[in-house]
């Protein structure tokens, strides 16, 4: 291969790595403290929940559709277009739920019943989402 031929393939292979930048990925022990947060409404349990439903499986059903709950008028709308679940319509939620919902739904004041008002920053989503990824993909189960 000559020197030109290197220099190019070196020149497409830098640009090609610029333009498709790599997923972020979160700290999953950071994200299990986060997820205490969490904990007092929500359970990682198949079926079961607390003040709010389970996590378990969350990637695999639309918004507002957590049999036997009672979700807001809002996040059932919502369940509209976030049908299923995943990791980008997630970690906009968790940072501001009920904005997201609300941009989702076209309603400036849209309301979960979710008290939580969100995390900090994208980061804590990324941490989180690296928790509690396996249990929303319903590949672990948890308490």
């Amino acid at each position: 291969m000559t020197m030109r031929a290197i220099a190019v393939t070196g020149a497409i292979l830098m640009t090609l790595s610029l333009a498709t930048p790599a997923a972020a990925e979160g700290d999953a022990a950071a994200g299990e403290k986060l997820y205490n947060k969490c904990r007092a409404c929500h359970v990682l349990a198949e079926g079961k929940r607390r003040v709010g439903p389970s996590l378990f499986g969350l990637f695999e059903r639309k918004a507002g559709a957590f049999p036997g709950f009672a979700h807001s008028d809002d996040l059932v709308a919502a369940g509209e277009v976030i049908n299923p679940w995943n990791e980008d319509n997630f970690k906009q939620y968790i940072v501001a739920p009920n904005e997201y919902i609300g941009s989702v739904i076209g309603k400036d004041k849209a309301r979960t019943k979710m008290v939580f008002p969100g995390l900090k920053n994208e980061k804590e989503a990324e941490d989180i989402l690296a928790y509690l990824k396996p249990y929303f993909l319903g590949e672990k189960e948890g308490k």
